[in-house]
């Protein structure tokens, strides 16, 4: 029943869920629409706030952080002593419910510890697992091993590296929050990690988590779907392209479109930052003339447009 409920789900989400690059794209061009709509602001000026320092160039710091903590994640997952126990534990499981609720009790535990490290440990487990399972020449059903994958996601701010409950423990981190007068104080952490409710809850999902795993495995032989259905072959526990079939394929034209639709928004942020700009004087160096306001850069519709359009073909 939970295993046929899951299918369901899983193949409704499949057949309307867009890539996440697609979705910030449409969430960027749903925040013009309603910045045109709701303000009074033209055109051509929300594309330079969009495009200005306080605008997505903002977000650098926070990018550089989350980058950093994956990449040492990956570094730590991937480094020959959490390998070597990760392929040990690989060759447990015996059925497929077994593999997924094991790829789920790596990436919860060590997403309690840090969510960076839950998740490139989640998703190594889910591959290695995947590798050791075709290796037995046993059937699992991949898409839910690569679910499993990403449940540390689920107990992380529970964890070690919640960020709010790290934040709240010093009072300068609550001004840099609030400003000089926060609403609260410093709040300790044995009243948010180390509280009953969230050991409770956390511990709780911990043992749930792979339980439910476990019971979505399909029963059915034909609703399993091997790695081999999305274009995946094992390689000595390497995972290498193979002949691209069926959502492969789809998955690889979606990702030319994907490109061009990255590229052609490249294009409308480099008109919207150059047009209006002086050939001889540099704007990020000349002051502005004394009683004048600072100028804004322009853009020309058609401009972008044909940047756009370009990009696209």
């Amino acid at each position: 029943m939970i295993s046929r409920l899951g299918l369901l789900i899983s193949r409704a989400f499949r057949s309307v869920m867009p890539d996440p690059f697609v979705l910030a794209v449409v969430l960027t061009f749903a925040t013009i629409a309603l910045a045109l709509l709701l303000t009074p602001t033209p055109f051509p000026k929300v594309i330079d706030a969009w495009s200005s320092d306080l605008g997505i160039w903002s977000l650098l710091k926070f990018a550089m952080q989350m980058s950093l903590i994956l990449v040492t994640g990956y570094a730590l997952a991937t480094s020959p002593p959490v390998a070597r126990l990760t392929r040990r534990l690989a060759q447990l499981p015996t059925t497929g419910a077994n593999a997924a609720a094991l790829v789920a009790v790596l990436a919860t535990t060590t997403g309690v510890l840090n969510w960076g490290l839950g998740l490139i440990v989640g998703a190594v487990a889910a591959r290695e697992v995947g590798a050791a399972m075709h290796r037995k020449g046993i059937s699992v059903h991949y898409p839910l091993l690569a679910a499993a994958g990403y449940l540390g996601l689920m107990v992380w701010h529970g964890g070690f590296s919640g960020t709010a409950p790290l934040k709240v423990t010093r009072a300068a981190d609550i001004a840099e929050i609030f400003g000089a007068t926060p609403p609260i104080s410093a709040i300790p952490l044995d009243r948010t990690l180390f509280s009953p409710m969230n050991l409770f809850i956390t511990g709780g999902l911990l043992i749930l988590l792979p339980l439910i795993m476990a019971a979505l495995a399909p029963r059915d032989a034909a609703a399993i779907q091997r790695a081999e259905s999305f274009g995946i072959s094992d390689n000595d526990g390497v995972v290498a392209s193979a002949e691209p079939t069926g959502e492969a394929m789809i998955a690889n034209r979606s990702s030319r479109v994907f490109w061009r639709i990255r590229h052609g928004s490249r294009g409308l942020w480099f008109c919207s930052s150059r047009s209006g700009r002086g050939a001889t004087t540099s704007p990020a160096t000349a002051p502005p003339a004394s009683g004048s306001s600072p100028r804004t850069p322009s853009i020309s519709p058609c401009l972008a447009s044909a940047c756009f359009y370009t990009a696209l073909r």
